[in-house]
Parts: structure tokens; C-alpha cells; sequence
């Protein structure tokens, strides 16, 4: 695996930087978004936020940032910077010199002694984070979808909540925290992706000093299926019901026809083309949205609605006929060119982000996959209608979540 990639772009006047550290998703997770908010926080040569927001500004107003995702069963750090390109610095400055020797020395340098980080901090984003799981609740949408990951993949490690537990944050300690760190740095396999006017020889010394490779096996995410259907209702308070259906399917990035199962599920519900956006919203008036969504690392395909309380049954059933509709190939050549047009769209549209470009990329090359945009754009463009049928008969409806009023 090359763990530096460079996409050349002359369409921006930025070059940006990513540093990406996948991570198994594990009970390490609430420890790794404790680490992530602490790096933030200060380096030795940078010990305050305000003093890398003035070194940021020295860089002509340079973004920094520390996202924490979930993809598959992995988690991923990743260090961002973006800066203007070399080439509009007044002064002649090697901006993605020193945008490199920055990331260098937030990962490589935190503010932190054998006793742990700076003890202020590490109370205050504790705190931060605890706050942070706790208002999981607050927004009923997403909430309702992480419970439906949550309950079609039980005991697995997907099923684990991104942000950790709060029992877990109870006792994490501070001393302990360097160690960590320090493994992570060690035995991780680390990626940079550079995107801009960027020569990867002009970069290579100093991401040496970032990327670690210790050829660590990539392990694809199982698929496994789960004999009968389990239903979840909960009560809340609250005006708009919730309905999430989970499908388990043998189809992911890894294996099956991942192009023909992406088009499959842009044609059940991804827009305002797809049947249940037709069936179910528009025709049937049952839901405020409805739409669907596939998860390709671990090959799941969910439905989610929002609809009225008293709907459940028969808004449920009309969404399981749309799934058996496309399985009994009732695809018509306007819903396919419909769907395809609206993929590859979404796709191009990535190219309009340097962070959303490396993200995507960064993904795909955590898990051993070399794909380009132009690679997965031209696997859809080639999909027929009946690919999409054999696709759409793998798939097994595993679970039911229903979020209701008390």
C-alpha cells in the first residue's frame, strides 16, 4: 500500500493535507475521540489554541482541523490543513513546507509529559465530549439511524456508536493517554493525501516524518446475514414518528457487483426520481421523506421515513414492495438512466471539495481498494437493468426500527 497520494488538481488556489490514521472500531473508541479533541488543543511550539490560530494566520489564514469518522469498522483521525498554493504568497513563502512541518508537529510533538496532557485540557474536553455523547438524543433523525446500525449489526464492531459511552470516559486517565497516543502512532498504518499543484517528490522528506506503515493486514468488514427480522419500538416525545428498515445484502466495495448495488439503491431511494420517494411520499402521501442509503464497506442498505405515528404498517409495507418490486425487475430504462445521472452527479460534485475528494479517496485506500472517482463513474455508467435485478436479490430485511410518540 503507498501511503502517500497525491491528487494533482490545478482547479483549486489552495493545496490541502490530510493525515488520515484508521483505527479499529473497539472500546478504544470514546479513549481516540478524547485524543483527537487534546491534539487539537496545543503542541509544545504551539501550547494554546490561540497560538495556532495566530500561526494559522501567519499562513495567510490557514484551515485547520481534526475530524473523526466512521467507515466500516474502522474509525479515522484525520489531520486536515489547507493553505493557499506557493505560488500567490507575497513574500515567496513555502506555504506547504510549513503547512507540513505544522501537521509534524501536532502529531508528532502534543503537549503532554509522562503525567499526560496539559491537565486544564484534558478536564475541559472530558467534559466537552461527555456533553458531546450525551446530546446524541437531540437530533431524532440521525438518532433513529445509528439505532438502526446499531440493532442490525449487533455484536459486531460496526455496531459500536462513533463518539464511545460515557462509561467508558468515566474512567479513562490522563497519565495513561501518552502510551496510547504513542501505540497509535506506532503500530498504525497511517496515510497522507495531498491534493492541489503538488509534486510528491516536493512533499516526500517531510511526510516521511508523518506517514507510518507497519504493512498491518487490512481487514475486510464481514457481511454475514442474520436469520428473521427484529423490531425495535422506542417512545419519545416526539411530533414525527421515525421508520428505519435494515437490509443486509452479500454486496459490498469488496466483493458482489458494488456498481449494480450502489445503482439499485439510487433507483429504491436515492432522490426524487426513486420509488419510494414517488411511491411512498408523493403518491402515498404517508412520509414527510423517505429515502435510502447503502453503507459499502459493510454491505447494509437502510431505509429511514418520517412519517405520521398511525402510518407504521402500511407506510413499512409499501417500502418492502419497492424492494420486491426492483427484485421482480420492475426497473424501467427512465429510472435507470434517472439514477445513474444522479450517481455519478453526486460524484463529480466531490471534486468540487479538496477535504471531500480526500476523504473519499482516503477511505478507499484504507481498506486496500485503488479506485479513482473516474474508475467508480465509469463502473456505474456501464450497469444494466439486470444487474440491478440480481443485485436487489441479495437483499434480506433483518430489522425494523420504529421511533414513536408516548
Amino acid at each position: 500500500m503507498d501511503n502517500i497520494n497525491i491528487i494533482q488538481s490545478d482547479k483549486f488556489k489552495n493545496n490541502a493535507i490530510s493525515l488520515v490514521i484508521p483505527l479499529d472500531l473497539d472500546d478504544k473508541v470514546t479513549i481516540y475521540n478524547l485524543l483527537a479533541a487534546l491534539l487539537k488543543r496545543g503542541s509544545r511550539k504551539y501550547p494554546t489554541t490561540k497560538a495556532i490560530w495566530e500561526h494559522l494566520q501567519d499562513l495567510y489564514g490557514a484551515v485547520f482541523d481534526i475530524v473523526v469518522t466512521k467507515k466500516g469498522e474502522k474509525l479515522f483521525l484525520n489531520f486536515y490543513i489547507q493553505c493557499i498554493d506557493d505560488s500567490f504568497a507575497l513574500k515567496g513563502e513555502k506555504l506547504l513546507e510549513q503547512a507540513l512541518d505544522f501537521l509534524d508537529e501536532i502529531v508528532n510533538n502534543p503537549l503532554m509529559s509522562e503525567g499526560g496532557f496539559e491537565q486544564s485540557y484534558f478536564e475541559t474536553e472530558k467534559e466537552n465530549l461527555k456533553v458531546l455523547i450525551n446530546s446524541r438524543l437531540d437530533n431524532k433523525d440521525s438518532y433513529a439511524l445509528e439505532r438502526m446500525e446499531e440493532i442490525l449489526t449487533e455484536g459486531e464492531p460496526y455496531s459500536i456508536y462513533k463518539y464511545g459511552n460515557i462509561e467508558r470516559l468515566e474512567v479513562i486517565k490522563n497519565i495513561d493517554l501518552p502510551k496510547i497516543w504513542e501505540d497509535i502512532r506506532s503500530k498504525s498504518n497511517s496515510l497522507l493525501l495531498a491534493c492541489g499543484n503538488i509534486e510528491k517528490e516536493s512533499i516526500k522528506n517531510r511526510a516521511n516524518n508523518l506517514i507510518k506503515n507497519t504493512c498491518k493486514e487490512v481487514v475486510v468488514p464481514s457481511t454475514a446475514f442474520k436469520s428473521g427480522i427484529k423490531e425495535v419500538v422506542e417512545t419519545m416525545e416526539v411530533n414525527q414518528s421515525k421508520l428505519c428498515l435494515g437490509c443486509r445484502t452479500n454486496t459490498t466495495i469488496f466483493n458482489g457487483d458494488y456498481f449494480a448495488f450502489s445503482v439499485m439503491n439510487s433507483i429504491l431511494g436515492g432522490g426524487t426520481h426513486s420509488k419510494l420517494f414517488n411511491e411512498v411520499r408523493e403518491k402515498n402521501s404517508l412520509a414527510y421523506y423517505s429515502y435510502s442509503f447503502i453503507e459499502k464497506f459493510k454491505g447494509l442498505l437502510i431505509i429511514a421515513c418520517g412519517i405520521d405515528h398511525n402510518n407504521y404498517e402500511k407506510a413499512k409495507n409499501i417500502c418492502i414492495e419497492q424492494i420486491n418490486a426492483i427484485k421482480n425487475g420492475n426497473i424501467s430504462s427512465e429510472e435507470l438512466y434517472s439514477a445513474k445521472k444522479k450517481l455519478i452527479s453526486d460524484l463529480r460534485t466531490i471534486t468540487d471539495s479538496q477535504y471531500s475528494l480526500m476523504d473519499y479517496i482516503s477511505a478507499l485506500r484504507a481498506y486496500g481498494i485503488q479506485y479513482n472517482l473516474e474508475d467508480v463513474i465509469a463502473g456505474l455508467e456501464k450497469v444494466d437493468i439486470e444487474r440491478v435485478i440480481e443485485c436487489a436479490k441479495t437483499i434480506e430485511l433483518n430489522a425494523v426500527y420504529f421511533m414513536t410518540k408516548q
